[in-house]
Formats: structure tokens, C-alpha cells, sequence
């Protein structure tokens, strides 16, 4: 299984293909200054580095950017888009609704887009990662995890801890660090 993950910034999209098979990064990189005259796409796949300075207006041409590179690289592994069995996002704000990872449908979408208030620099831009990959490779499966869904598997303990304070090693004694709550 052939995976795509994005992170889409306001400005930057970061990626990575992965073969989930043997757990591999078939290949890595990003685009930078997303809406700049002076954009910057960097592609990274066996041991090979490929950089580009152009203009990159949206999110679209990013992501288009991303998939013709990976395309145009044969140390990426990818002969067409149909080989990507499916996209992953990391989204910073899902609230209290997302405590793992979804496929996207029309009501995640909204969802992501009402908590963009609580992320205004973060949320808005994964969706225009999301809608980008959507018209880009229609139909492919999308799937989000949420950065908020690991607080919701923090424990009451360590959701209270104010400050937490760490006790240096001895050298020659075998102790590990103590950590409490003041």
C-alpha cells in the first residue's frame, strides 16, 4: 500500500510517499512560499535531491507541483497516481470530536473548517491541502489525524501536571530520572 502524506501549511506543504509494505519513505520534500512569486519545491527520493525555484500561487499548483514531481522521479518508485492507494493529512485542531484518525467526508470537512476558528493558521490551510488533492486526484481516499486527538489520550494525571521537573542521573548509579508535580 502506497500512501501520501501532506502537511499543508498557509504557506509550505510538506510531504512524504510511503510503501507501507516494508515501511519505507519512498521519497520526501516540500513547497515553500506557497503564494510568492519565488516559490521553492524540494523533492528528496534515493539518495537524489531535486530543488526548484518558481512561482507557486496556490495550494493546487502545490500539490500538483508534488505529484509530477514524484511522477518525474524514478527513484520515487511511482509509475502513475493510480499506484497511491490513498492521502494522509495531519490537521492541527479537531476539538473534542476526532479522537482518531477519519476519512474525509463532507461532514469532517465542515468540521475541520468550524475548528479553524480555534487554529485560524493552521485548519484553513489543510483544507486547502485537502480540496487540492480532492480535485487533483478525484475520488482518492482521504484520511485526517488530528493533533488534538492525542490529548485526548493523555490520561487525567497528565493533563494535570502543572510544571514537571526532572531530577538529573548520578554518574555510576543506576537511577532513572524522577519526575512529580509541584
Amino acid at each position: 500500500m502506497i500512501i501520501l502524506v501532506i502537511n499543508s501549511g498557509s504557506s509550505s506543504l510538506k510531504f512524504q510517499l510511503l510503501n507501507m509494505d516494508d515501511k519505507s519513505v519512498m521519497a520526501q520534500g516540500q513547497v515553500e512560499k506557497i503564494g510568492l512569486s519565488e516559490g521553492i519545491f524540494t523533492i528528496k527520493a534515493g539518495g537524489l535531491k531535486n530543488k526548484k525555484e518558481m512561482e507557486i500561487p496556490n495550494h493546487e499548483v502545490a500539490v500538483e507541483l508534488v505529484l509530477n514531481g514524484l511522477l518525474n522521479t524514478k527513484e520515487a518508485g511511482l509509475n502513475s497516481l493510480d499506484d497511491i492507494d490513498a492521502i494522509g493529512h495531519r490537521i492541527v485542531q479537531g476539538g473534542d470530536t476526532f479522537s482518531k484518525a477519519v476519512l474525509v467526508d463532507d461532514a469532517v470537512h465542515a468540521k475541520i473548517d468550524e475548528y479553524g476558528a480555534m487554529a485560524p493558521l493552521h485548519n484553513p490551510a489543510h483544507l486547502k491541502g485537502i480540496d487540492a488533492c480532492a480535485k487533483v486526484m478525484p475520488g482518492k481516499p482521504q484520511v485526517v489525524v488530528f493533533d488534538t486527538a492525542f490529548h485526548q489520550t493523555m490520561s487525567p494525571v497528565q493533563k494535570n501536571i502543572k510544571s514537571v521537573v526532572t531530577v538529573p542521573m548520578v554518574p555510576r548509579i543506576n537511577m532513572f530520572p524522577t519526575v512529580w508535580q509541584n
